[in-house]
């Protein structure tokens, strides 16, 4: 299909969209797929992965698959409805439409109990990649069982995904039925909205999140979801021309739209705003002292330091640490890289350990034990997932609890250093890469310029993907150490 989405037709895709940014809904239905920008080659990969996981697993099973011309998915419905009612073992990629929702499960299953279509019926799953299952995925399932439901005359009573491993995760249904129905009418409202005209928003009176409540308003928001998002070439330069609220650091949809309403629609208007004034008004406490300072610090290019920074003293120097967890499994450190760091934080060698297995995590975590004890340091890191990565590799390593405590009490927080020095620094959010830029005055990296995640190079690596992903996942490491360097250089200075 060349043209948008139709409007009328609400995809179980939706549903992993609407927790995400609602406003892709939204540009689904308004533009053209050629608008979209293309995934980064990491991500592209990890896609092509999933499909060939998935064609891995049918072609096991040997279910059939419903033939029909590419978008046509009532016809593609007919077939489906034909191999159920012929009483196969299963389906791949069964095509489930009712002329307004449209499900694709991977994979549908017979199982016993009787039904419209006879002494069985089936029930839906889905494959997935990673090693853990979502919500979204649990919840695209649940909605692919109501559309079976209509189609075979009962509702499955259960859903499965078929992880990464192989592994098979089954769960009922039932219970989740009444937060399907909530999700739906919030898609429904956004899709109806874009057919009768509604307006993108951004402007006066707009107002957030595309819930029904909002009668499906939609409109673009800054956001962790915007690095991968097919629509970011579209929404991130209107948001950076506009200066768009959500560029401030803080800032939610609820309180944007409170804002807007208002008249406050850019960064300029809230760093004018008056927090007493706005008090004074009786209008809601949104934080205003806080934001409106964020949003001075962003439009004028400084960084402003309200308290000292407190950092330890480094007689011995301190060991710069940048470890990466994978979201899809959460007991796996994908990468760990460290380096030491003089008293001023100049950097010394790299070292970069890929950690495809847990041995690999054992090994990282028993080398790192062994510098700390040769030479006691802090261990600078920055954000709060490092004390949680560290504790995983500990486990992986088995170290005991004594042990594991005192790798835990080296660590040192910068980013929580510069919260508490109450800092206010020209960044849209406190990520490393983002406040690396703001303090050597360089341009802030949009989403297409962020590094991709060390777990997606990990993911190829693990499975013996050839190519050149580990020379990419060790640039990666050495990139975060180098950008840890830099802001450690500067707070310590400081």
């Amino acid at each position: 299909m060349s043209g948008p989405v139709p409007a009328a037709r609400v995809r179980a895709t939706d549903l992993y969209d609407l927790a995400v940014c609602p406003h892709r809904i939204a540009l689904d239905r308004r533009l053209p797929r050629e608008a979209r920008t293309p995934p980064a080659p990491a991500t592209a990969q990890l896609l092509a992965y999933g499909l060939a996981l998935e064609a891995e697993v049918a072609a096991a099973l040997g279910y059939p698959q419903p033939e029909h011309p590419p978008g046509d998915f009532a016809e593609g419905a007919r077939q489906t409805r034909a191999l159920l009612e012929s009483g196969v073992p299963g389906v791949y990629q069964a095509v489930l439409y009712d002329g307004r929702h449209l499900a694709v499960p991977d994979l549908l299953r017979r199982v016993d109990g009787a039904s419209r279509l006879g002494a069985f019926h089936y029930e839906p799953g889905d494959v997935k990649a990673g090693l853990s299952p979502r919500a979204d995925q649990v919840l695209q399932v649940v909605y692919a069982g109501r559309l079976l439901g209509e189609l075979q005359g009962r509702d499955p009573d259960h859903g499965f995904l078929v992880l990464g491993d192989r592994r098979e995760e089954r769960f009922p249904l039932g219970e989740l039925r009444h937060v399907l129905a909530s999700a739906v009418a919030q898609v429904e409202a956004i899709v109806e909205r874009g057919a009768t005209g509604g307006a993108e928003g951004g402007a006066a009176g707009s107002s957030a999140g595309g819930t029904a409540a909002d009668g499906g308003e939609t409109f673009p928001f800054l956001g962790p979801g915007c690095a991968g998002c097919r629509w970011r070439g579209t929404c991130v330069p209107d948001l950076l021309a506009r200066q768009d609220l959500s560029l401030v650091d803080g800032m939610t949809r609820t309180r944007r739209r409170l804002l807007v309403r208002h008249g406050v629609d850019s960064v300029p208007a809230l760093a004018a705003l008056d927090p007493a004034a706005w008090r004074a008004a009786g209008r809601p406490p949104l934080g205003l002292d806080l934001l409106t300072r964020q949003a001075a610090a962003l439009l004028e290019r400084r960084v402003a330091l309200t308290r000292p920074l407190e950092l330890p003293a480094l007689p011995a120097g301190a060991l710069l640490l940048h470890l990466e967890r994978d979201p899809l499994d959460a007991d796996a450190v994908a990468l760990a890289a460290w380096a030491p760091c003089d008293a001023r934080g100049a950097a010394g060698p790299a070292a970069v350990r890929i950690l495809r297995d847990a041995a690999d995590r054992a090994a990282a975590a028993v080398e790192l034990a062994a510098l700390l004890d040769a030479a006691p340091r802090p261990l600078f890191h920055f954000g709060g997932a490092a004390p949680g990565a560290l504790d995983a590799l500990a486990e992986a390593a088995g170290l005991d609890p004594r042990r594991q405590a005192g790798l835990a009490a080296h660590l040192c927080d910068l980013a929580a250093a510069l919260r508490r020095a109450a800092s206010f620094l020209p960044v849209w959010r406190y990520e490393l890469e983002q406040v690396d830029a703001a303090l050597g005055g360089a341009p802030l990296p949009g989403p297409d310029e962020a590094d991709e995640p060390a777990f997606l190079y990990a993911a190829f690596l693990r499975d013996g993907v050839p190519g050149a992903w580990g020379d990419a996942l060790r640039e990666l490491g050495e990139r975060r150490l180098a950008r840890l360097a830099r802001v450690a250089s500067w707070m310590l200075a400081r």
